[in-house]
């Protein structure tokens, strides 16, 4: 880490003993830097004023301006500048006076070089001290401020969620009106969404936002909530009122800029009414969040306005329209008929694309949802929660039936699986038994006692998922263990047909080579 550069001014009435000065301090070990070489107090005052250097070497003995009054004009322009004084034997009582100003740091002519050194260090420890005193001062201020922030965040998440707040320690009371916005992210392409972007993207707008409001405002409040909402709550004095819309439109343009480089993302600001009553904040955030869900109907990438919004409410114009396809609907999902549920889809967003509304859109989602009702487990909820995270953040209706669509499709496929891994799940329990078994009699009954399902179903299942039928799969496993046995073993036909579950070698021998073609004491030639 490089150590910072130390700014050192030399005053004295006699210029060469300035340069002496300078001669005899070691800049470079020092981390000092002499930025001037003075021969009168006036051009030092003006100097100092101008360029405040850290560390001031002067005589206190000049003629017009000395050491002391050079001291006493320049002391307040900054409490980080050290003087070391520079006086004769004859001079130092004269210069104690200057202990009055807090200056303890004096080197006495001659001038010796481990004098001015140790003077020096000992300026130099200060200003250290006096720096790092300042960084903590502000570290705390910052932590203190971003607590405020937190805790202030804190406190509008309440008032979004429900009505009880404190009142009496929110906003600065003397800027006389107050407003919402709801600053809203939707995906451009909803088939190239990075959900681990948007908390940066939301961070981001969250800081271009709030610096843009504290500049030009009162007292600012900002909190995220889910699906890529922004709120902000702010007040504001009458003379700052009519620069509001511009302050937006500005806040709008900063977050387009940014987020030209992800082209993800589109921003729309709602706008809460102006109040000029803190019992009406939480009216005019309702407000912002209304104006943010018409922007479907009204448009994306703008700042609306709650009082421009024509207040027709389209989603009762269109509340029964998924009555006609409901049990459609069902019957599509039920068989799977995947083509028909996309025809019945794009049948109802053409239906609802003259009033663009997002609570149409939620209606229709909420009434497919609860068509899964009997299937409904956490995995097809969580699947919900997640299509609802991004139907809430389309920016049009194509997207949102998109979306929907893949919920659909998702909660199909799960489903089936489902089903085909507890259809699979008896017939596995089967094959590894008779494998385990078939030298006992094994009947299906037994099996359907095992795996608790009824005999005929059964067997119908088995053939179903297997090809063959339950007696025909046992003959096969047990012709097949025949086999090696005839191969691997010296055993007799009648002693590997008993091995195989069959006691009569007669009917062994006819099973076999109906089977297998051959007789067994041919295969065993054959192969051995």
């Amino acid at each position: 880490m490089t150590e910072n550069i130390r700014k050192v001014l030399i005053v004295d009435d006699e210029y060469f003993i300035g340069k002496l000065i300078y001669k005899l301090v070691d800049w470079d070990i020092k981390h000092l830097e002499c930025v001037n070489i003075l021969d009168n107090g006036e051009d030092a005052i003006d100097y100092i004023r101008n360029n405040t250097p850290d560390i001031v070497i002067t005589d206190i003995r000049m003629p017009g301006i000395s050491g002391l009054d050079l001291i006493r004009e320049t002391r307040d322009i900054s409490n980080k500048i050290q003087y070391i004084i520079i006086s004769g034997y004859r001079e130092f009582e004269y210069a104690r006076e200057a202990m009055k100003y807090g200056i303890d740091h004096y080197v006495l002519k001659p001038i010796n070089k481990d004098d001015l050194s140790e003077a020096l260090d000992d300026v130099i420890k200060i200003l250290g001290e006096i720096e790092n005193k300042e960084a903590r001062e502000k570290r705390l201020i910052e932590t203190v401020e971003s607590s405020k922030k937190i805790i202030k965040s804190s406190i509008l998440k309440d008032i979004i969620e429900n009505n009880d707040y404190d009142k009496s320690i929110f906003l600065n009371k003397d800027s006389k009106l107050f407003r919402a916005i709801n600053i809203k992210l939707d995906y451009e392409n909803i088939e190239q969404v990075y959900k681990k972007q948007d908390s940066i993207t939301a961070a981001k707008v969250v800081d271009i936002a709030n610096k843009i409001l504290e500049t030009n405002v009162g007292e600012v409040i900002g909190c995220n909530k889910e699906f890529l909402n922004i709120f902000f709550l702010f007040n504001y004095s009458m003379e700052e009122a009519k620069s509001i819309r511009g302050i937006l439109n500005t806040i709008l343009s900063k977050i387009n800029e940014y987020l030209i480089g992800f082209e993800r993302y589109r921003a729309t600001i709602g706008v809460g009414n102006e109040k000029s009553e803190l019992n009406d904040i939480k009216i005019s955030i309702n407000e912002a969040h209304y104006t943010i869900e018409k922007r479907l109907r009204i448009g994306i990438n703008r700042v609306i306005y709650f009082e421009d919004i024509n207040k027709e409410n389209l989603s009762d114009k269109y509340a029964d329209i998924m009555n006609e396809y409901n049990d459609e609907l069902r019957r599509s999902i039920e068989s799977f008929n995947i083509e028909k549920i996309k025809y019945i889809l794009s049948d109802v967003f053409r239906k609802i694309s003259d009033g663009q509304n997002e609570d149409i859109v939620y209606q229709i989602y909420n009434r497919i949802h609860g068509l899964f009702k009997d299937y409904s487990d956490e995995k097809i909820e969580e699947e919900y929660r997640d299509i609802l995270s991004l139907l809430n953040s389309c920016c049009n209706l194509s997207d949102c039936k998109k979306v929907i669509l893949k919920y659909i499709l998702d909660c199909l496929e799960y489903i089936k699986s489902k089903s085909e891994g507890q259809v699979l799940k008896p017939i596995r329990t089967m094959i590894s038994y008779i494998k385990d078994n078939y030298r006992e009699k094994i009947t299906i009954e037994d099996m359907a006692e095992i795996v608790d399902l009824n005999p005929i179903y059964l067997g119908s299942l088995f053939k179903k998922e297997i090809g063959l039928n339950f007696s025909s799969y046992l003959i096969k496993v047990r012709i097949d263990a025949a086999k090696s046995l005839l191969i691997e073993t010296n055993y007799t036909i009648a002693a590997i047909g008993s091995e195989v579950g069959y006691k009569d070698t007669r009917y062994f021998s006819q099973l076999f080579e109906k089977t297998v073609g051959i007789k067994p004491a041919l295969y065993r030639k054959i192969h051995s």
